[in-house]
């Protein structure tokens, strides 16, 4: 599965996301996680979600249907189409997703849409980000597109993109270890890196080994007396239309050529 994301409105915190459908005739079910790994319990994710529509390969507006609380359908054609939607992005803690001026953070559990089908199928994320922005993840990555082998590990996959990411990397048993920070803080790497030695070793050692090739530390700082500080405005590098109200919320809606 192919997803672009586009950061055009961070004043309203939505997040443009596109999801590409194979040529198809007929219904097309797309469903949104309730679910949020290591995390047993429901999630209202859909409640987020805004301005679903769908244009065919040619550009012809198809018919998008809420059919559950998670899953929607498209009406295909017979060929190709892009489902398109907007995420509220104003959650910040450990399992959310955030988007203003200053950064992204997303965990793609929240705004990723999947097809049952293609759920072990290999998924990539291409991100529409300023060239100064750099991407804090543990997927494969090329550029601003992340890879991964399939919807499972995408889903698992939290990251931050900022201008202002602070980075420290280090080594254990071989395995590269990564630390990444965002917000008003100045991280004591040496101080850190010792700590996070002595435990990543005692754990390797532990279980005999390590389970994945390399591992990253995400850590959001928040002022608890002010937003995350003032930086440059995200610069999308493609245009855009205005955004609209949070308020429509369509049960069936076309898209515009």
């Amino acid at each position: 599965m192919n997803y672009r994301l586009y950061f055009e409105s961070p004043e309203l915190h939505l997040i443009r996301v596109q999801l590409d459908l194979p040529a198809k005739s007929g219904p097309q079910a797309i469903h949104l996680p309730k679910w949020r790994p290591g995390r047993y319990e429901m999630a209202p994710y859909a409640e987020r979600i805004v301005d679903a529509c769908a244009l065919s390969a040619t550009g012809k507006p198809l018919a998008v249907v809420k059919t559950a609380t998670h899953t929607w359908e498209i009406h295909q054609n017979g060929e190709a189409a892009v489902f398109e939607y907007k995420y509220y992005a104003v959650i910040a803690d450990a399992g959310g997703s955030y988007f203003d001026q200053d950064q992204v953070y997303i965990n793609p559990c929240n705004l990723l849409m999947y097809d049952v089908e293609k759920i072990e199928a290999p998924c990539q994320m291409t991100l529409d980000l300023p060239e100064d922005y750099r991407i804090a993840c543990g997927l494969r990555q090329e550029g601003n597109t992340l890879f991964a082998d399939d919807f499972h590990q995408i889903a698992d996959a939290p990251l931050i993109a900022s201008q202002t990411l602070q980075h420290h990397a280090f080594e254990v048993e071989g395995i590269p270890f990564n630390l990444w920070f965002q917000g008003d803080v100045k991280p004591e790497w040496r101080k850190l890196e010792e700590h996070f030695r002595a435990f990543s070793k005692a754990q390797i050692l532990l279980f005999g080994g390590f389970p994945v090739k390399d591992y990253h530390f995400l850590y959001q700082i928040h002022n608890k007396t002010s937003t995350t500080g003032s930086s440059t405005p995200i610069r999308p590098s493609s245009r855009s239309g205005q955004a609209s109200s949070l308020t429509r919320r369509m049960n069936t809606k076309t898209c515009s050529a």
